[in-house]
């Protein structure tokens, strides 16, 4: 681990023009508001990878129905806080047993050295996130997904397990990616599925979406990768 590993793809011959052109005032806390933060404009991603599982596959590891709980917590927790030890760190990319959060590089908070977390899980709408950030934004009542804005250097601070920095496509609002993303899944709480529909299902569909022209590892190896994630990688 810690070896730089570069991934990139055929250049595409069009770009995705930015359509939208406005100024948005985050001189202060008070500016941050969800309806601000739909109109930044995203112009690359990162994703943050720990060791975190929920304690349904901490029981099914141990064979043991009894198990209260067993953690070596990481610095982001997963399921409302619950954190767990990783059965074998080289079964992540197999089994997907890891815990993603995204950062999205955009152009109003670049030079405040900022960008926005977004990320998937069993968050109930009004839970504080992992971060310590005061304000976190949940896009429906119903929870699941949600949003925050982070220091560049804290969310590189938190990433425990891997980093990867993308190149994108598309450089698209924040609102209109979130539309995109929601056209085939439901990114609720009832609709998560820690296996079928997880906070790394969540980052696959993401960066599918806008579409990656090349990546680089800046933490980790390729083997701490969830393959949900490297399948799109490496399209």
């Amino acid at each position: 681990m810690g070896s730089k590993q570069i991934g990139s793809k055929c250049n595409k011959s069009d770009k995705v023009p930015t359509n939208i052109k406005q100024v948005l005032d985050f001189t202060s806390q008070d500016k941050y508001t969800l309806e601000n933060l739909n109109l930044c404009t995203v112009t690359g991603i990162q994703i943050g990878i720990n060791s975190s599982i929920d304690k349904d596959i901490i029981k099914e590891n141990n064979n043991d129905k009894n198990i209260v709980d067993s953690s070596a917590p990481p610095v982001i927790n997963f399921n409302q806080g619950n954190s767990g030890v990783l059965p074998d760190i080289d079964e992540i990319g197999i089994n997907n047993y890891a815990q993603c959060f995204c950062f999205l590089e955009v152009e109003e908070l670049k030079k405040k050295s900022e960008g926005i977390i977004i990320e998937f899980g069993e968050y109930a709408f009004g839970n504080p996130n992992d971060f310590g950030v005061e304000k976190t934004f949940y896009p429906s009542k119903k929870g699941g997904l949600r949003l925050y804005v982070v220091n560049l250097q804290t969310f590189e601070n938190n990433c425990r397990l891997a980093r990867i920095k993308c190149k994108i496509y598309k450089n698209e609002i924040l609102e209109d990616i979130l539309y995109g993303i929601s056209k085939e899944h439901k990114w609720r709480f009832e609709f998560y599925d820690r296996k079928t529909q997880n906070s790394s299902d969540f980052a696959a569909v993401l960066l599918d979406y806008l579409q990656i022209l090349n990546y680089e590892i800046c933490k980790g190896s390729v083997d701490d990768i969830p393959n949900k994630l490297l399948s799109v990688l490496n399209k």
